[in-house]
């Protein structure tokens, strides 16, 4: 879980509940238009989706790259290779985080938010689910793959392609 990330949904979701209580209690009446038909997925909801999909497959797989290291016996190289995966799936999240928290604070505007909210949770916690169940589909084929990667990564440099001057190593201390 991310440091603070599900405490803040949490205080969120109890503060729509507690509004929604509020406005039931008053008696509001009127029709508001909600966010998107019963079972459907707007735009906004989409790239949430998308974004939800491809942190926990970035999390799931990236553990093929430890297993790639140690296969390897470069287990440094396969760490900078699982750090690479961890900071595009952390730059995803700084995406998916805002959104999530405006589709959240503009419903709770609306009487029929905590439908809504709720419908939009499971859409979530189904690209979740989807994304373990792929990456855990995927993880022998990335295994081989990143095992190739670190491979290749380790490969030093042909002299064709070193630099023309020599590095000269000088013994002792600097003038």
């Amino acid at each position: 879980m991310r440091p603070g990330g599900g405490r803040c949904a949490a205080e969120l979701y109890a503060l729509m509940v507690r509004r929604m209580r509020r406005l039931r209690q008053t008696k509001v009446t009127g029709s508001f238009p909600r966010s998107h038909a019963e079972g459907s997925m707007d735009r906004q909801l989409a790239i949430v989706f998308a974004l939800t999909f491809l942190i926990n497959l970035i999390g799931s797989l990236a553990y093929s790259v430890r297993i790639a290291g140690v296969r390897t016996g470069r287990i440094a190289l396969s760490f900078s290779l699982f750090n690479i995966l961890v900071l595009v799936s952390r730059t995803a999240n700084t995406f998916q985080t805002p959104l999530l928290a405006k589709r959240i604070e503009h419903g709770l505007h609306v009487p029929s938010a905590v439908e809504d909210a709720l419908g939009d949770f499971r859409w979530l916690l189904f690209a979740a689910s989807l994304a373990t169940v792929v990456g855990a589909v995927l993880t022998p084929t990335f295994q081989r793959l990143f095992t190739r990667a670190v491979e290749a990564f380790a490969q030093p440099l042909a002299p064709e392609a070193s630099s023309s001057r020599p590095v000269s190593r000088r013994p002792g201390p600097p003038p």
